[in-house]
């Protein structure tokens, strides 16, 4: 719905302006590019300081910025030829939400919330949604959903792993 402004300009209510919902996707997926080159300094730049982060799954919160690059390190150190490759992107109000597809061979241990999970030498391909939400042109909070299929390929952490 359209809600007449000053003389000239209609402003969208319940809405951001399309040119925000672009730049929002464009900030949103500059972070997972940076994610997938291991560029923590871009990463950290795009990120406010006290982002929220959660994920389903292994329930991981994390209430800072430098709390968040560091779980990102710990699972790239884990998965060290991680590539994300963004799929599809679409905005809901002041969401921007991200189909991405992970790919990678888990070739070191992946630390998480719910257990240490030990090298599979598996290579792992799946896809997950992220999202968004930005404040004062960084992102101030972050969702992963889905993370299940990309754990579930590990295996268990409380199970014995299987040599390949």
């Amino acid at each position: 719905m359209d809600v007449v402004g000053p003389p000239g300009t209609s402003l969208t209510s319940s809405r951001m302006a399309r040119s925000d919902r672009s730049a929002l996707v464009a900030l949103a997926t500059s972070v997972v590019d940076a994610f997938s080159a291991g560029d923590w300094d871009r990463v950290r730049a795009e990120i406010a300081d006290d982002l929220e982060f959660t994920t389903t799954g292994t329930a991981a919160e994390f209430h800072d910025a430098d709390a968040f690059v560091a779980h990102l390190q710990r699972v790239r150190a884990a998965l060290p030829d991680l590539r994300c490759e963004v799929l599809e992107t679409t905005t809901s109000g002041t969401l921007a939400i991200l189909n991405i597809r992970w790919t990678a061979t888990h070739a070191g241990t992946l630390h998480t919330s719910i257990g240490d999970i030990p090298p599979s030498g598996r290579i792992v391909n799946a896809t997950s949604r992220w999202l968004f939400r930005e404040n004062h042109g960084r992102l101030s909070n972050i969702r992963a959903l889905d993370t299940l299929g990309l754990l579930g390929q590990f295996g268990r952490p409380d199970q014995e792993q299987s040599t390949p």
